[in-house]
């Protein structure tokens, strides 16, 4: 099984540290013990918060903040995601999608049928209990010959067109150990303000 995340946006070096976050939670099957608000976008282990994988890698400067500086980008990859849920469901409506997101949706078909993609799950809540962090992973898919791939880049372009990133054994090994290394910097920050 490959963890995919689903891009529609351009290619960045946080991608990696953030598919390499959900692969490493979703191991840990633990994904029962959180909640999710989703008018707050937040995660909830009973009362106390739970960071996501975005939060951290945001506050330890890994990941921009012009997502979040410019609802347009929030808003696209939401209906972008949500048009390919339904698809992969079978219960997306052709005639609802609107034209801006259709590109993406075509890409994201032509994926499926280039590659003989599998699904099987669609925006999965993951969470870690250990190490305490929480997100929302995009795809997993099976591939035929997926060899040792984990985790992967699915970039959708406005154009229609698609690129696949296959993060390999060695680059997912680099991935999750500077994912690691933000993740030990956000908690360390967190615990200083109580110092």
């Amino acid at each position: 099984m490959i963890i995919v995340d689903a891009k529609s946006g351009q290619p960045s070096p946080w991608h990696s540290l953030q598919v390499a976050a959900y692969e490493l939670a979703e191991r840990e099957n633990a994904s029962h013990l959180i909640t999710f608000d989703p008018v707050k976008h937040k995660y909830f282990r009973g009362q106390e918060e739970v960071p996501g994988v975005s939060t951290i890698l945001r506050e330890t400067g890994r990941q921009g903040t012009w997502s979040s500086s410019v609802p347009f980008y929030a808003q696209k990859g939401t209906y972008v995601h949500r048009a390919i849920e339904l698809d992969c469901a079978g219960t997306l409506d052709d005639s609802t999608v609107d034209e801006k997101v259709r590109p993406y949706l075509d890409a994201w078909r032509d994926f499926r049928r280039d590659t003989d993609a599998v699904i099987v799950a669609t925006e999965r809540r993951v969470y870690h209990p250990t190490l305490n962090y929480a997100g929302t992973l995009d795809l997993i898919i099976t591939l035929p010959n997926e060899g040792d791939v984990i985790a992967a880049l699915l970039y959708l372009r406005k154009t229609g067109k698609y690129s696949w990133r296959p993060l390999p054994a060695l680059a997912y090994t680099e991935a999750k150990a500077e994912w690691m290394k933000a993740l030990t910097e956000y908690h360390a920050a967190k615990d200083d303000l109580w110092a």
